[in-house]
């Protein structure tokens, strides 16, 4: 990527999405009282990789977290996807942004819907399709249980 696609990538969707991510949490904060509330979105380390950050995150949601909340649209973050297949692995429960809760069969059919929406508008999947595939695979386990 270009340096001067670099500021584009964060001025238009990085940045966009780091204000709307502590939007969200200072709503939660305000919603929840005194419990804790993290949001990934503002979390920087210099140097990692992907494979880094994400590996972060599935530690401190196996072992930090009681209750995952996702904002509007998250589906169609590969990032919050892979967020949602690890909660449902783990057993925590999931919450909309409005505080329902959001099933295992409830997100999978958001995320193909979004998946289908951004194929059709030409928009990179990224990690998309392989974490709909883990979370197919945590839903059939799930229903053989």
């Amino acid at each position: 990527m270009t340096k001067l696609g670099e500021q584009a990538y964060h001025r238009q969707l990085l940045e966009v999405n780091v204000a709307a991510a502590k939007r969200f949490a200072a709503r939660l904060r305000e919603r929840l009282g005194s419990v804790l509330v993290i949001t990934p979105a503002p979390f920087v380390a210099p140097r990692w990789g992907q494979k880094e950050y994400l590996a972060f995150w599935e530690t401190l949601l196996r072992t930090r977290v009681a209750n995952v909340f996702f904002n509007d649209d998250w589906q169609y973050s590969s990032g919050c996807a892979f967020e949602f297949a690890v909660a449902h692995d783990a057993g925590l429960p999931t919450w909309d942004a409005q505080g329902a809760s959001l099933s295992l069969g409830a997100g999978i059919s958001l995320i193909e819907r979004a998946v289908a929406q951004m194929a059709a508008d030409g928009i990179a999947l990224n990690a998309l399709p392989t974490n709909l595939a883990r979370l197919r695979e945590l839903h059939g386990a799930a229903t053989k249980e």
